[in-house]
């Protein structure tokens, strides 16, 4: 069961893409290319960037459902990988922070209090629940493929992929401790990588697993 109205999900997403720039906003410096380096090489930031244009076309998508009704099918079960992925990689980000790197005294920001600030509300908090929220509000359920999760992990193998190479080129050097090969070492570094990988498709199989569960419970 969802929310079939387009206008609602057109209305809703638009105020997501806007509290999800606020968000980005919060963490750039206009005046400070390295410190935009450093800070995009986060998974946060990352995430929510991805998400903020993932949202751009799927506000764009239920545009042309509002615009052509015939076809409004179409456009609510275009890119149900990219939703997932997307769903994913935003929860990873919820999960990570809070039971990672919050009590480790981690922040993003440089000389920050490490107790929660508005900053982190929008990224951490905002953007993963809206996420979700979009997904059982608006979004068509029993899209989803067994195989899914494993084309998700895109995004974490992705990410690191870039932020090894960025280490190479740059001097921004790691941005959490468990990926950070000079003091751990590489074999530390790949046990941390595969056992995150193996968290990314836990989670992915809960959400394909919820996603045919409330399928199922929309035919009944």
């Amino acid at each position: 069961m969802y929310i079939s109205s387009p206008i609602i999900a057109y209305t809703y997403r638009i105020v997501y893409i806007s509290i999800c720039a606020i968000g980005l906003l919060m963490h750039i410096n206009l005046f400070d290319f390295n410190e935009n380096i450093r800070m995009f090489s986060f998974f946060t930031i990352q995430m929510n960037l991805v998400c903020f244009i993932t949202y751009i076309i799927l506000a764009r998508e239920t545009a042309l459902e509002l615009k052509h009704p015939r076809s409004a099918c179409l456009h609510r079960n275009r890119f149900p990988n990219l939703r997932g992925m997307v769903m994913l990689g935003i929860i990873i980000v919820f999960l990570a922070y809070n039971f990672v790197l919050r009590n480790t005294g981690f922040s993003m920001l440089r000389d920050c209090p490490t107790t929660i600030t508005t900053n982190d509300i929008f990224v951490h908090y905002l953007i993963p629940g809206m996420t979700f929220l979009d997904w059982i509000l608006f979004q068509p359920k029993g899209n989803f493929m067994l195989i899914d999760p494993f084309i998700w992990l895109i995004l974490p193998i992705g990410y690191y992929c870039i932020i090894n190479i960025k280490t190479i080129f740059t001097s921004a050097g790691y941005p959490y401790y468990f990926i950070n090969i000079d003091e751990l070492g590489l074999n530390t570094v790949i046990n941390n990588a595969f056992l995150f990988m193996i968290i990314c498709l836990i989670v992915g199989y809960l959400i394909v697993i919820t996603d045919r569960i409330l399928k199922h419970f929309s035919n009944t």
